[in-house]
């Protein structure tokens, strides 16, 4: 599956980038934290998580927070710093929206 990157932030020796791609239907978004941060709160140097999305529920969380063009849209916030991933997976639980999240060691967004 090939992934974009759509937002990376930098915070002392912390990297935490976001990456969205297609798999299948799905909609599937990549965050991956390094640093001592993720050493720390993991014992891994590199620590991702993926949130998937079927097509449906794409669709519902794109009219919860839009998706392009205006400020609160989806791409407005996984671009924005003050939400990682588990603000996202927040949102859907709170809303009843399925998704399927993954946490473990890097899966590589790179690729």
């Amino acid at each position: 599956m090939e992934r974009l990157r759509v937002a990376g932030f930098g915070r002392g020796e912390d990297v935490r980038e976001v990456f969205v791609g297609l798999e299948g239907d799905d909609l599937v978004i990549y965050e991956e934290l390094s640093g001592p941060s993720a050493e720390v709160a993991f014992g891994e140097k590199n620590h991702g998580m993926t949130l998937r999305l079927a097509p449906q529920a794409a669709s519902e969380v794109v009219s919860e927070i839009g998706f392009s063009g205006t400020e609160g849209s989806l791409w407005d916030h996984l671009a924005d710093e003050r939400y990682d991933l588990t603000d996202l997976a927040c949102l859907c639980s709170r809303r009843g929206i399925p998704c399927v999240v993954e946490a473990g060691e890097s899966g590589g967004g790179r690729g």
